[in-house]
């Protein structure tokens, strides 16, 4: 017995109207935000010449990344580009990131009403995950983001069980990862471009507060590590 993973067109549709319907988000509001986000992040000290070096047809990269945030927030399908391919060779890492969603969020609010810019921003979290995994994966090593913890010393750091800890977020090792997802190192390289192999962090709240747990997903399998998100 075979179960598809493709959405149900009729699923989609309701799936959509029901965006729609919560967020108000079209086409036109899309291209706004693309645009206000590009007119600060090419003059943004750290993520501008990334882009200066690399994209010289400004109107076809707004219109393609259009594409990519209507297949993205309104499941439109018109962006067929490979992201991950994309953003593999680029000198970048978490601060790139980091500074990618700061310029993002304050465009999102801005130009989005509340609940469109929240459905943006999840959106862009995920991307920047998925992004930033498979650049440090290619480093040998996996980095997930997490909020920095007050008055810690950028040299203050805890390793448990392959995860190391300091202030510029989760770092654990990759071969762990590969082998409790039951992939060879090569596999689980080449998933991780793909973006079929990726990660998720959740913090904990009430009893759980202090306590991270991650956790690393491929296909229907999927390993979860809990540290403190303290530093010691």
């Amino acid at each position: 017995m075979s179960v598809s993973a493709q959405t149900n067109p009729t699923n989609r549709v309701l799936i959509v109207a029901d965006i729609v319907a919560r967020t108000g988000i079209d086409e036109a509001m899309i291209e706004r935000l693309v645009r206000a986000f590009y007119a600060r992040a090419r003059h943004d000290p750290l993520v501008g010449p990334v882009f200066a070096s690399k994209v010289s047809d400004w109107e076809g990269h707004i219109e393609k990344m259009c594409a990519f945030w209507s297949s993205g927030g309104l499941m439109s399908g018109r962006y067929h580009g490979q992201p991950m391919v994309a953003h593999l060779p680029l000198p970048i890492d978490t601060p790139h990131f980091d500074r990618w969603l700061e310029i993002f969020a304050d465009t999102a609010q801005e130009v989005c009403p509340a609940p469109a810019a929240m459905h943006f921003l999840n959106l862009a979290h995920r991307i920047a995950d998925s992004l930033a995994l498979g650049i440090a994966a290619k480093k040998g090593g996996i980095r997930m983001k997490r909020p920095r913890p007050t008055g810690a010393s950028p040299m203050d750091r805890h390793r448990a069980d392959g995860v190391t800890l300091s202030v510029d977020g989760f770092t654990v090792e990759a071969e762990m990862v590969a082998r409790e997802l039951g992939l060879s190192p090569d596999a689980f390289w080449q998933e991780v471009k793909r973006g079929i192999v990726y990660g998720v962090v959740e913090r904990g709240e009430g009893e759980d507060a202090g306590r991270v747990r991650l956790t690393f997903r491929y296909r229907t399998r999927s390993w979860s590590v809990t540290v403190n998100d303290t530093v010691q």
